[in-house]
């Protein structure tokens, strides 16, 4: 019985340890459809790269991109690739160009995940035919997506073709970074290593080539690095003099997660100086860079080496420290003044020099709860002397203003009339005679999406229904305060136009912001209005781009906005990705917590933080120890604080005055 039992029991074994492997077996056994498939997929994807043009602009290549290779890469591989252009593969040149992908072995590692491997090809004309001028590893990974059941390329690593040499060594170049690294047992082990970037200079009259080589080993999130110099027709490893003076090999991490980036990086100083540094920074939980550490290494001509220079490494660090890090001050160490009133709700607030004019009133206020509180009434309060100029009840009925702007004899606002937010109206104030008028008493039936002051007029977003038609209307149009006549710069009878947001420009300028739905999709816009010439202009604003603030600039008009991987960035308005980084990285953003003068940008953090940056200098800092609804005019910033269990009370800082 004993030995029936065992019998049994070693069967059953038999039999599951051999479903295990033919488990394991079936799901890396490619059939002859997957094998023809994946060969086509990847095919047809070399064919297209030739029509992405990496010389173009950034708006350009991403757009070329799209088109080229939705049918054939995954959507984070291409949200990877709109978020650094940099990354996208292409042709660089009008000649070569790569021509195809010539597969060189295909293994299925999973059910779900293929890897391929081989080489582009790339040609020129010669002779009235195409002539082979060289090849570049290239290794995709294909997965199959289990809802469809299709393979789309997810990820591509690749070779620069500016380095050809590998191709002709690459046995060598493995054999050689296993001796230069000889306890590093797993190099290569992920594919073959190859030359990522390739540098040319000439020191003291020798000309040097420097390569940058993957070596084909890491994790998830991490590669491995080291720097190769041309030697002949080989690759050798360069010497490092590190910081001790010792001469060694040395390899380096790049990678990025949320808190950490490294990377390694190749300049020339312009001065005859060769610099190669590695560069690692850290984030904190709100995506604020709390540290960075550089080590760079000088070529030292006559020791064909790299040295460790204590001076590039820390002129690097400041530099990127200036560029990533702000420095801190808390609000208590700034000059300041608060405002407080009789009342105890602050709604919308507009500083004006030293003047900062706000809507207040009874109750409180709670977000998403606008009937929460009743202000009613209009403040002007001067900084310089301490009191209040002007204050006024506009009605005796509830009513919530918003959107309050000032200047030197104007003062203009919109109207909520009713709880649910659906009927508004405008006024403007005369500061000099105090009369009040109604500026939209001839426009019933339509609500006043924006509103914009400048000097002795009144642009204003209107969308409702005219009488008589069933279509909704969107018009913009300005109003002669001292006459009360109106003119119409806009009108669309689209149902699915909008247009939601006013920003001022210079030169009686103005910047609208509109969307519209054509063809199921949503098309945005920027119209650039000039009053005084009665023109306009249209930018389309990328689908990428959801929400954005237009600075005043003067002549060359500029977009601020998020960028894909949480960095808020400027650009020209034309060219949006052609972004300059302000040196912010955040998790959530929405435009009315960032405000732009023409020298100066500043973002609420998600921690109530302030993110002030100066245009002109590019300083940076953080304003610590308050929170609230930031405003910013010029120089002048507001706060908004709003305790729980006290009134709203209004801080006012001069960035100038306080050497920001």
């Amino acid at each position: 019985m004993k030995k029936v039992l065992i019998s049994i029991l070693l069967i059953f074994a038999i039999l599951v340890g051999g479903v295990f492997i033919w488990y394991l077996g079936e799901n890396k056994i490619m059939s002859k459809s997957e094998r023809a498939e994946v060969t086509a997929l990847v095919e047809n994807f070399g064919s297209k790269m030739k029509d992405v043009s990496l010389s173009s602009p950034k708006n350009i290549i991403i757009s070329e991109m799209k088109s080229a290779y939705s049918p054939f890469i995954s959507k984070s591989l291409m949200d990877s690739w709109e978020q650094d252009p940099s990354e996208i593969i292409g042709r660089l040149t009008s000649s070569p160009w790569p021509e195809k992908i010539e597969i060189d072995s295909i293994e299925k590692l999973n059910k779900y995940k293929i890897d391929v491997k081989g080489e582009i090809v790339y040609v020129a004309s010669g002779s009235g035919k195409l002539v082979e001028t060289g090849k570049t590893p290239i290794e995709l990974t294909i997965r199959k997506v289990p809802q469809t059941k299709e393979f789309q390329i997810d990820r591509i690593r690749y070779g620069e073709y500016s380095s050809p040499y590998y191709n002709k060594y690459r046995k060598e170049l493995l054999y050689t970074l296993k001796e230069a690294f000889p306890n590093m047992n797993f190099i290569g082990k992920n594919r073959h290593p190859y030359v990522v970037e390739s540098f040319d200079f000439t020191a003291n009259g020798t000309p040097q080539t420097i390569a940058i080589v993957d070596m084909a080993c890491g994790g998830a999130s991490t590669e491995y690095y080291t720097v190769c110099k041309l030697e002949g027709k080989a690759l050798k490893v360069v010497n490092f003099k590190d910081k001790n003076g010792k001469i060694t090999h040395l390899f380096f991490n790049e990678g990025d997660s949320i808190k950490h980036t490294s990377r390694l990086k190749f300049i020339n100083d312009g001065k005859g100086n060769f610099i190669l540094y590695h560069i690692e920074i850290l984030r904190n939980d709100a995506g604020e860079v709390t540290s960075i550490a550089v080590d760079a290494y000088k070529w030292n001509n006559s020791e064909n080496l790299f040295e460790y220079s204590k001076e590039f490494s820390e002129k690097i660090r400041e530099t990127s420290e200036k560029q990533l890090m702000p420095k801190t001050v808390y609000i208590s160490s700034l000059k300041y003044s608060s405002i407080k009133t009789k009342f105890s709700a602050i709604e919308s607030v507009f500083v004006y020099g030293k003047e900062v004019a706000f809507s207040c009133g009874s109750g409180k206020l709670v977000p998403n709860l606008p009937g929460s509180a009743n202000t009613n009434h209009i403040v002007v309060y001067n900084t310089e002397t301490g009191k209040v100029e002007y204050s006024q009840e506009i009605s005796k009925n509830w009513m919530r203003i918003d959107k309050v702007q000032m200047n030197d004899n104007w003062i203009l606002f919109r109207a909520v009339l009713d709880k649910a937010g659906c009927k508004t109206t405008c006024f403007a104030i005369n500061r000099k005679t105090g009369k009040i008028t109604n500026l939209l008493k001839n426009y019933s039936g339509f609500r006043a999406n924006d509103i914009l002051l400048q000097d002795s007029y009144a642009a204003i977003i209107l969308e409702g229904i005219e009488s008589g038609n069933t279509e909704g209307i969107t018009k913009l149009i300005r109003i002669n305060l001292n006459n009360d006549k109106g003119q119409k710069y806009l009108e669309n009878a689209s149902g699915t136009f909008r247009a939601s947001k006013l920003w001022e420009l210079e030169n009686d300028c103005a910047a609208l912001s509109a969307s519209e739905v054509k063809n199921g999709d949503v098309k945005q816009y920027v119209y650039l209005y000039s009053f005084t010439g009665r023109s306009s202009d249209i930018v389309d604003i990328p689908k990428h781009i959801e929400t954005y603030v237009i600075p005043p600039d003067e002549d060359i008009n500029k977009i601020i906005y998020l960028y894909e991987n949480g960095q808020i960035v400027i650009a020209p308005l034309r060219k949006p990705d052609d972004f300059e980084e302000i040196g912010l990285k955040v998790f959530n953003f929405i435009s009315y917590d960032t405000v732009a003068s023409k020298d100066y940008i500043a973002v609420k953090l998600d921690n109530g933080d302030i993110f002030i940056f100066n245009r002109k200098i590019k300083e940076r800092t953080v304003i610590k120890g308050i929170e609230g609804k930031i405003n910013l005019n010029g120089d002048e910033l507001t706060i908004v604080k709003r305790p729980e269990n006290t009134s709203d009370s209004i801080i006012f800082v001069d960035l100038k005055e306080n050497g920001f």
